[in-house]
């Protein structure tokens, strides 16, 4: 997955960025994964659902709970799994509102992370027939009706090109103005243990964090900022509630690559919706083919009979 490439100026960024306040009511909440470890589905869902938004393809959020109990394959669920399949998954299959299939802790996987009894409920149908699917969950979902498929995304991207001596704040810079242009993004970071204390203010790993043991978390980027005294940063979204930092957000320091948060950076285009194409809409295109070949024949003729005379006429 190699990173975009954008073309932009340095003074085009603002000191600060919010995506909430340049998007009002299309920026997905703070969710809580519970127990469960799966930032990996939670992150994926909540950039696919911004985006869906912003593109205004559907204002639903998504579900967590169906890439839970439906991307089994090299997933472990609860246990934890991997945004490029997740991403992978979203482009072949799709999912649903959240409203359709909610979040249950676990379900879908014993305690010892292999898959339970209540298995996924959405056929994996080659052409998502948006009736099986309603039929299989079993319940009202509104959000689905009118839909010939379901919600799924375009392959995902990468975001942030390396730095190099010429443009030592690249990487940084191609993020900023992702999330500026198209909306949130994913990203992958590194977490110590002093994380889970993270009450407030930018966060740096101290000696006790760093020399811990880590893993890795999914959140979301949903801007940037600056304080008085020149220390930049990203604000994020996690998935650990409102409870924890500042009321679900947390700030952590920007430009440093601080706990490898600025490595793996995803976006995503929402799959647009297919019209169905009329049968004379279809035989008008097929006309206009046909008069753009019988141009293009016509031409080549034209220009053959013309280096014919010319030759004639030079010999």
């Amino acid at each position: 997955m190699s990173a975009v490439k954008f073309e932009y100026k340095t003074s085009d960024f603002p000191r600060s960025f919010d995506a909430r306040e340049k998007w009002p009511g299309k920026i997905t909440d703070v969710s809580d994964q519970g127990w469960c470890g799966a930032s990996w589905a939670f992150s994926t869902v909540s950039v696919a659902t911004d985006r869906f938004a912003i593109e205004n393809q559907g204002s639903d959020e998504l579900s967590a709970q169906a890439l839970i109990s439906c991307n089994t394959q090299g997933q472990s669920g609860c246990r934890g799994g991997h945004v490029d399949r997740a991403w992978n998954f979203l482009r072949r299959f799709g999912t649903v509102p959240d409203s359709c299939y909610p979040f249950e802790d676990f379900a879908g996987y014993d305690d010892e992370g292999g898959v339970g009894s209540a298995t996924c409920r959405l056929p994996r149908s080659s052409l998502h027939r948006v009736k099986e699917v309603l039929a299989s969950l079993g319940r009202e979902c509104s959000p689905l009706k009118g839909r010939r498929s379901l919600f799924r995304t375009q392959p995902a991207y990468r975001v942030g090109r390396r730095n190099t001596p010429r443009s030592p704040k690249r990487r940084e810079l191609d993020i900023m103005y992702e999330v500026m242009t198209r909306g949130p993004v994913q990203a992958l970071m590194e977490v110590k243990r002093d994380f889970f204390a993270y009450a407030s203010g930018i966060y740096r790993p101290n000696a006790l964090g760093t020399s811990a043991p880590s893993a890795f978390h999914s959140v979301k980027i949903i801007g940037w900022g600056e304080t008085d005294d020149g220390l930049k940063y990203w604000s994020c979204a996690n998935s650990w509630g409102r409870n924890w930092g500042e009321n679900g957000l947390f700030r952590i320091e920007r430009g440093s690559n601080a706990c490898r948060i600025e490595e793996f950076v995803v976006g995503v285009w929402a799959q647009s919706r297919r019209k169905r194409t009329s049968s004379t809409e279809m035989s008008t295109r097929r006309r206009r083919r046909l008069r753009i070949a019988a141009f293009s024949r016509r031409k080549a003729e034209m220009e053959r009979k013309r280096k014919d005379a010319k030759h004639v006429q030079a010999g």
